[in-house]
């Protein structure tokens, strides 16, 4: 497993689409551990589902929390197409510091993918900006569960593009 993914949203463990990570604790997936992006990026929650969204503006707002997982090209593949990737949301390689390894071996700095959203409208940038997110946080934005998985994965990309600049 070569592919190192950032999660910093929903898919962190205990939030609503964790489960959106098949076999993690497999061969397909493990949790590789937890960090915080080396440089800074704004997270922001929108859309009617209140979605986490890092928009692609590295350099403003905070270093996010997150978690790393190692996954194979399968999983990969699959994890593209939950986010949308690439008319939602773009992959791309980013810096992430480790603050702890799931093995107990000696933290450091790793290249990972990450979902970033390009192209967003301006208004996007100047919502609220976390540092981590958990969906129950003192936000009161709580993701929509009956909303995003209920509703075919067309609809809540669709919500989705209205964020960015055609």
């Amino acid at each position: 497993m070569a592919n190192r993914v950032f999660v910093y949203g929903t898919l962190k463990t205990g939030q609503p689409n964790h489960s959106m990570i098949p076999g993690a604790g497999s061969v397909r997936c493990r949790f590789f551990g937890t960090g915080k992006t080396e440089t800074k990026w704004p997270l922001v929650i929108a859309t009617k589902y209140n979605i986490p969204f890092l928009l692609d503006c590295e350099g403003e707002g905070h270093n996010v929390y997150g978690e790393v997982y190692e996954v194979d090209d399968d999983l990969l593949a699959h994890l593209d197409e939950v986010e949308g990737c690439p008319d939602s949301y773009e992959r791309r390689k980013i810096v992430i510091g480790m603050d702890k390894i799931a093995d107990g071996s000696e933290p450091n700095t790793l290249d990972c993918w990450c979902y970033l959203l390009p192209r967003y409208r301006p208004s996007v940038l100047s919502l609220e900006k976390y540092e981590s997110y958990d969906s129950n946080g003192a936000h009161g934005k709580q993701f929509d569960k009956t909303k995003g998985p209920g509703e075919p994965l067309e609809a809540v990309h669709k919500e989705i593009a209205m964020l960015r600049i055609r």
